[in-house]
């Protein structure tokens, strides 16, 4: 992002954050760890790629102790079937938007529970939510870190330190047991209930990885045209494949 660029988006940023405007047309960057009091309705023009990136959109309505709204449009059977997706993996029913909504139920003065420290102290990166609905994982920066909440207790379940920043997380398990996290000086750390307990190093810097459930492989992508394999069950890489990209940013 060119200088220019970063200061426009501060000024807009700051107006939005003062309540100088009230309506903000963003994309899903604005989705990762902005806390803002006053913004307490999410409108998804177009529906979330993913599960996890609905979580990061509507996640900003409501904060600190606020109550708030997401209105979702579908617009097609993709549409609804993310939209499936998502009450799924949330446990959660989405109901059509009624004719009328009572302006009073989202008053800055309606409180919600909340989750004991649910923040972090400088950035967070990444957020994910077990398969379970019971734990949210949560990654930041300065000092990187990962910190796991119980959302049936509302608290802090643990915190465990990185040498160096995570870029992206995987949930392997259907609870907090099982957890892959990918860092910016290419290692990748398996960990489990107790801590790490395998690190394996990718031999170029990662930008993203998946996990295949049915062969056990963690593909591995980067700063190259090869997707790199690791077979859990083998402990071990495979032959890597290859792509038509000279490099990639996300896999799915």
């Amino acid at each position: 992002m060119k200088e220019r660029n970063i200061q426009l988006f501060f000024f807009i940023f700051g107006r939005y954050k003062e309540f100088q405007t009230r309506i903000l047309v963003a994309t899903n960057l604005f989705g990762l760890g902005i806390d803002i009091e006053r913004a307490n309705i999410v409108l998804n023009y177009d529906i979330p790629e993913d599960t996890d990136t609905y979580l990061h959109r509507v996640a900003r309505a409501g904060r600190l102790g606020t109550k708030g709204l997401a209105i979702t449009y579908v617009a097609n059977e993709n549409d609804a079937a993310i939209l499936n997706e998502i009450q799924s993996r949330f446990a959660v029913q989405i109901t059509e938007m009624p004719e009328e909504i009572n302006a009073d139920t989202y008053n800055m003065k309606q409180r919600i529970e909340l989750i004991q420290g649910f923040e972090m102290p400088m950035l967070s990166s990444c957020i994910q939510m077990t398969r379970d609905g019971q734990y949210i994982f949560v990654t930041g920066a300065y000092k990187p870190r990962v910190r796991c909440y119980d959302v049936n207790e509302l608290s802090l379940k643990f915190e465990r330190c990185f040498d160096n920043e995570c870029i992206q997380m995987k949930i392997f398990s259907e609870d907090y047991s099982k957890v892959v996290f990918m860092h910016s000086n290419r290692y990748i750390e398996f960990h489990s209930q107790v801590g790490n307990y395998y690190t394996i190093r990718t031999p170029k810097q990662g930008r993203a990885c998946d996990y295949r459930y049915s062969s056990c492989d963690l593909y591995c992508v980067g700063a190259t045209n090869e997707i790199y394999r690791f077979n859990l069950e083998q402990g071990q890489y495979l032959e890597p494949l290859s792509s038509k990209s000279t490099y990639n940013n996300h896999s799915t």
